[in-house]
């Protein structure tokens, strides 16, 4: 394997304009590499059977910042049907811009999750350094996610059944 600058065994890789792999800068079935804002695989910009997603310039993986078995579906471009990741102001969800019932989400840079910098355990909220939940700052029992000021559901943009979201205060 060519290491290159960033670089995640059997995974994806990215680092400012140059992929590493054995593959060079373009793409291998069955892994997606992303350059420069265009993820490359024999699916199109953004996906593959595997994981892929970048964040904020980011390669995420089990392995890496983000998290999650990630495969583009017919709901959206970074979502696979029980994790959600949040890319660049977008994630991708059957509902909205950004959730997944009962997964992970993160924004601003941060991720959230059994696997990344804050969690708790089937529901993992990120809110500009702070978690949410029943063990944070803001939650309901159910998902629960904010980006950016909005809250995603699959109830809509700021509400659910019983429970409560903060959007910027």
């Amino acid at each position: 394997w060519t290491l290159g600058r960033t670089l995640d065994p059997g995974v994806d890789h990215w680092a400012l304009g140059y992929i590493s792999g054995p593959w060079c800068s373009s793409l291998d079935p069955g892994l997606c590499l992303w350059t420069l804002g265009y993820i490359s695989g024999p699916w199109g910009r953004s996906l593959g059977p595997g994981v892929h997603f970048w964040t904020l310039g980011y390669v995420s993986g089990p392995w890496g910042r983000s998290l999650g078995p990630e495969i583009t579906g017919p709901w959206g471009t970074f979502l696979d049907p029980g994790v959600d990741h949040w890319t660049l102001d977008y994630a991708s969800g059957l509902w909205d811009t950004s959730l997944d019932p009962g997964v992970d989400h993160w924004a601003l840079g941060y991720i959230s999750g059994p696997w990344g910098r804050s969690l708790d355990p089937g529901l993992c909220l990120w809110t500009l350094g702070y978690i949410s939940g029943p063990w944070g700052r803001s939650l309901g029992p159910g998902v629960h996610f904010w980006t950016l000021g909005y809250i995603s559901g699959p109830w809509g943009r700021s509400l659910g059944p019983g429970v409560h979201f903060w959007t910027l205060g």
